[in-house]
């Protein structure tokens, strides 16, 4: 049942999916995030970014299978470790009430809504009750937005903050942390009969854009890739996408080994290969949408044919 919900997305029209897809998915999206090489360097790094995918994939899998308890509670504690991950709210709450059937599908938005707001007030209630003071607000979430250490990353924020004067500091902050909150909703209207692929787009985003990600994010996003395999097959450019991605990846290491040990390079090296990065992954992301709305448009024409030719056929007889 499992890689028939992961896979349902991948049939045509969105649908019902083959019994192959449901056979070879879930083995082969497991194997991609196992031998990726960004999950692997994560773990070499000692990383927990693991523990936060364990939980949005549990959360995502909940929602396919129809448990929405289990969703929303694996994505509450995803979003109470990495407050980024209420971005994939809308695609779990679309997942869910596709899944769920019957009912009212704005009532079953709502109620996903609230139930994942509720448990995430408790989690932050029981760190109050732990603690014994809410200190841990601004030392957790606090860090991650007003983003006070500079160190360097494979992100965006750390170059641009180091340089810009402190007087313009919290209006960049803003824009750049609203940016991020700009995405979902557009996406999800005009994403929501592709919830999975929402949920993929929205985890790029997060890579691509929160202010301290780790190469593992975009690890994650990545591996989701063959649960689209049919749309993202028209993907025209992806080769060279792939290329430019090796060349970053390679060429990341040596870099910082330039400025930070040897000193003969500074920090334009290095932060021009993560702008090339952040790059590649948006371009990726662009063309991975594009590929999934020309075969979307295939599969309407197609409809829109066999339908005209149905009225035909009845008009003859």
């Amino acid at each position: 049942p499992e890689g028939d919900s992961m896979a349902g997305e991948g049939g045509d029209g969105g649908g019902g999916s083959s019994g192959k897809d449901a056979e070879w998915l879930p083995d082969t999206v497991a194997l991609a995030y196992l031998w990726n090489p960004y999950t692997i360097l994560s773990c070499v790094g000692a990383s927990t970014i693991a523990l936060d995918h364990l939980a949005v994939s549990l959360s995502l899998l909940a929602a396919l299978t129809n448990r929405p308890s289990l969703s929303i509670c694996t994505l509450s504690f995803a979003s109470y470790c990495s407050p980024y991950n209420f971005l994939l709210l809308p695609a779990v709450a679309l997942i869910l009430q596709r899944e769920g059937g019957g009912g009212r599908p704005a009532m079953r938005i709502w109620v996903t809504v609230w139930s994942f707001m509720a448990t995430t007030l408790l989690l932050l209630l029981a760190s109050r009750i732990a603690i014994g003071s809410w200190d841990f607000l601004g030392a957790v979430y606090g860090f991650v937005f007003l983003v006070p250490d500079l160190a360097p990353n494979v992100g965006l924020f750390w170059y641009f903050f180091m340089e810009i004067f402190d007087h313009f500091k919290s209006f960049f902050l803003f824009i750049f942390q609203y940016h991020i909150a700009v995405y979902p909703i557009p996406l999800a209207l005009r994403l929501s009969h592709r919830p999975v692929f929402l949920a993929i787009c929205l985890l790029a985003i997060n890579a691509i854009f929160k202010s301290y990600p780790s190469v593992g994010d975009s690890g994650l996003c990545l591996s989701l890739g063959p649960l689209l395999h049919r749309q993202l097959a028209g993907m025209t450019h992806m080769f060279y996408l792939f290329q430019v991605l090796l060349f970053v990846s390679v060429l990341s290491p040596v870099f910082w080994h330039l400025w930070i040990v040897t000193g003969s390079g500074n920090a334009n090296f290095f932060y021009a290969l993560t702008v090339v990065f952040a790059a590649a992954q948006v371009l990726l992301l662009s063309e991975s949408m594009l590929a999934v709305f020309r075969y979307d448009r295939l599969v309407r024409r197609k409809a829109a044919e066999g339908l005209r030719e149905g009225k035909l056929a009845a008009k003859e007889k």
